[in-house]
């Protein structure tokens, strides 16, 4: 899967439908994403890094190196052009004098190997330059890309924490609020069964005290009218009957 910057910040995902937040797995697949493109892109660079190398062309992410290699392929050239154009003025100027002729063999026998010298390190210092911009590009836009993939992707996972955290803080909450409650609610339950059972108490209390006094006075009345039964048989069995 080839990311590009402008996909990874145009990724989205998927709202979860019972809590705050992207979904984990989207997140994480993303991310394995992520890490697979950018495995992918140190390979490239250490790709071209070693094509460079066997080439025998410095490593062009290295600008001091970039810097000389233009440098020389430049002085390269004006040694080459200046070559050239003594050789001309030369051919232009040339006297008829002998001794100035044989000075002027002399120097160019001195400096005939530097156009061969020149032509022979024009081509190195071409090779050199042309191949640069391009990997120095490439190895740029590599650099980018990866920048803005470790970017995202640093991002994604530091909203995806603080998320984590407010869940949880909003969720200790939410918990803390509802064990309240629960207690509260028993609390209050609990108060409302005493109170019953105490009016409970107090009624059964009092019913016992009203047959108790129920009971005394049952057993008054009673011992009251047995001994007035009493006496009365007591007064009919004194009597004699009259003699018929």
């Amino acid at each position: 899967m080839a990311l590009t910057p402008e996909e990874v910040v145009e990724k989205t995902f998927q709202p979860t439908k019972f809590r705050e937040g992207y979904d984990q797995q989207e997140v994480d697949l993303f991310l394995d994403d992520v890490v697979a493109e950018l495995k992918r892109l140190n390979e490239e660079n250490r790709t071209l890094r070693q094509a460079l190398s066997e080439h025998g062309i410095p490593d062009p992410t290295a600008e001091g190196a970039a810097a000389g290699q233009a440098e020389t392929a430049g002085r390269a050239s004006g040694t080459a052009e200046g070559t050239g154009t003594a050789e001309d003025a030369q051919g232009a100027e040339l006297p008829e004098d002998a001794d100035v002729v044989e000075q002027a063999q002399a120097v160019e026998t001195a400096e005939a190997p530097a156009p061969a010298d020149s032509e022979t390190e024009t081509p190195e210092a071409s090779a050199a330059r042309q191949p640069a911009p391009t990997a120095a590009t490439g190895s740029t836009e590599s650099a980018e890309s990866a920048a803005a993939v470790i970017a995202m992707a640093q991002r994604l996972h530091d909203e995806y924490v603080s998320e984590g955290r407010s869940e949880r803080a909003r969720l200790i909450s939410e918990g803390q609020l509802q064990a309240e409650t629960l207690v509260a609610e028993a609390e209050a339950q609990r108060r409302e069964v005493m109170e019953s059972l105490e009016t409970d108490k107090a009624t059964l209390e009092s019913d016992v005290e009203a047959l108790r006094a129920f009971e005394a006075s049952y057993r008054a009345r009673l011992r009251e009218h047995l001994e007035s039964r009493l006496t009365e048989l007591e007064n009919t069995s004194g009597l004699e009957p009259d003699a018929a």
